[in-house]
């Protein structure tokens, strides 16, 4: 292949590989850039969600002590039906009645 053929098929490929690069230059760089804006501002949004004072971390705390409170009330209920079966049927007595609930990080139950 003489040398002239070859710097022609460069000089055909270099072009070929200028107007993909100028297209993508006018076409996709500025949806690029308007993708990239958006994604910056919705981690700045998550961001402001989860923040330490957020009202959406707020309400998670809240019902995660919601969620500790039903899980201990329940731990208490079936230890008390475990341990008093009649209760279903008779319910209980008052003396059964607890005056305090045991704390949330109480030891766990065994299964």
């Amino acid at each position: 292949m003489p040398m002239q053929e070859i710097a022609g098929n460069l000089n055909g490929s270099l072009d070929e590989a200028h107007k993909t690069f100028k297209l993508f230059n006018a076409d996709v760089m500025p949806e690029l850039h308007t993708v990239l804006g958006q994604s910056q501002s919705t981690m700045e949004m998550a961001g402001a969600a989860l923040a330490e004072d957020s009202p959406v971390r707020q309400q998670v705390n809240r019902t995660m002590d919601e969620v500790q409170r039903t899980d201990r009330s329940v731990r208490v209920l079936t230890d008390y039906i475990s341990r008093n079966p009649e209760a279903l049927i008779r319910g209980r007595t008052r003396q059964d009645v607890p005056s305090v609930y045991p704390p949330a990080n109480s030891a766990p139950r065994p299964d």
